[in-house]
């Protein structure tokens, strides 16, 4: 009987502190001067969407779920309210740039190499859908 007790309320801790992903979460790249194309990261229904858009035509790329979880990890190591509002140097205008919005906060990188090194590994990981 103790063991199922200590059972049910090691599940009920477990559940109620897992954290979650915002559901105002969005990052985006815009495009260069160079060949850049632009995506957008957005959850939706408690699933990533993962468009890339080239020409203004948006064309959605299909993740795994095995992709959705490392994305969904990479994401919640993103501490968006411990950071600031700007990386880089705003009036550098042929990199590409980066957004993330999570509920009212956005947080906007112009050079990655100075972002913080989670932001930089979700980046990473996107590129490798290009």
């Amino acid at each position: 009987m103790k063991s199922i007790l200590f059972l049910v309320s090691f599940i009920l801790i477990n559940c109620s502190t897992q954290k979650s992903v915002n559901e105002d979460f969005t990052f985006s790249r815009s495009v260069c001067f160079g060949k850049c194309p632009a995506y957008i990261l957005r959850l939706e229904n408690k699933a990533f969407v993962f468009e890339i858009i080239e020409n203004k035509e948006k064309n959605q790329i299909p993740l795994t779920k095995e992709q959705q979880d490392k994305i969904r990890l990479l994401v919640l190591n993103i501490n968006t309210q411990d950071m600031d509002s700007l990386y880089g140097n705003p009036k550098i205008y042929d990199l590409p740039k980066y957004q993330i919005q999570e509920g009212t906060k956005i947080i906007r990188v112009v050079d990655s190499r100075q972002a913080p090194n989670s932001i930089k590994t979700l980046i990473n990981y996107l590129n490798n859908f290009l």
